[in-house]
């Protein structure tokens, strides 16, 4: 409670004072992600590494009362809800707390790579039942339970493993951990061993539309359209891997895929976006050519 608020208190703490954003940020679990879709539980995290907020002075060593009064006169409201729960905070691991670094701040906060949540990544779950990736564009941070991917070509990234294909492969070659019939995790040292196709990035481009296709749909409801969407994704990224062998099926459906989708821009509204989405299902599931490949 201290340090994970919902939106009543976030809220309350930004009308006080709008510099609180600096350290308020949205919050997610392990548990909120599914494919391609993420269950927003409007919780926030209050950031507040060691020494905050003099995080910078490379002369601070260990729990530093200049930083609390610091603190305490450039977030006062801040400071007064973790006064709230400061006998609590100071009872954590008494070898550091107040020691090593002050009483409200977080014992352990990724301060290494945590601006590393503000930019685009895929955010996956370690421990799942199915291949659960989201992509988010910087804004949200994440517990212990979560794992992020950060650099190029992510949209593309995450199509790929969000398929049954290499879903398949993953849990066969890849070394992670099997939990029980249904259970799985996806650590960091087997997803690299994913082997993933070095294509070009204009090839990339209907992947990275499809995916913001599904998660807009999921995000509207238009839960028939995504379910088509990810169908027309798994058989392409079969496409991808076996190239000859859909050919001689007739089931080849990736360049035709690529010459009709088309990728949202900034100023494109919901409503074109659901209209877009709709009649792209529309024509993925009447196209003679592309739906053969589907059902074949």
């Amino acid at each position: 409670k201290a340090f994970i608020i919902d939106k009543i208190v976030r809220d309350e703490l930004l009308l006080g004072d709008i510099k609180n954003q600096n350290v308020i940020k949205p919050f997610i679990f392990g548990k909120d992600i599914k494919r391609y879709e993420l269950i927003d539980q409007r919780k926030y995290l209050i950031f507040l590494p060691w020494h905050f907020p003099l995080t910078e002075n490379d002369t601070i060593r260990s729990s530093s009362k200049e930083a609390e009064t610091a603190f305490r006169k450039d977030y006062p409201l801040i400071y007064n809800h973790m006064l709230n729960y400061k006998k609590e905070l100071e009872g954590r691991a008494k070898e550091e707390t107040g020691i090593r670094y002050e009483w409200y701040a977080l014992q352990r906060c990724a301060a290494t790579y945590i601006d590393k949540f503000d930019e685009c990544k895929i955010i996956y779950p370690e421990t799942t039942q199915g291949p659960y990736f989201y992509y988010d564009d910087g804004y949200y941070t994440a517990d212990k339970t979560c794992f992020i991917m950060t650099g190029s070509s992510l949209k593309y990234v995450m199509a790929l493993l969000s398929t049954q294909t290499i879903t398949y492969y993953y849990k066969l070659n890849c070394g992670g951990v099997i939990l029980g019939e249904k259970g799985y995790q996806y650590n960091k040292h087997a997803v690299e061993k994913v082997p993933i196709p070095q294509i070009t990035t204009a090839a990339q481009l209907p992947y990275e539309c499809l995916v913001d296709c599904i998660q807009y749909a999921y995000q509207k409801g238009l839960t028939s359209e995504a379910a088509t969407f990810e169908w027309v994704i798994n058989v392409m990224v079969y496409g991808l891997y076996f190239e000859e062998e859909m050919k001689k099926a007739d089931c080849y459906i990736n360049d035709l895929v690529a010459k009709v989708v088309k990728p949202f821009t900034p100023d494109d509204s919901d409503q074109f976006k659901t209209e877009y989405v709709q009649k792209l299902n529309q024509f993925f599931l009447k196209d003679k050519e592309i739906y053969h490949g589907l059902v074949h």
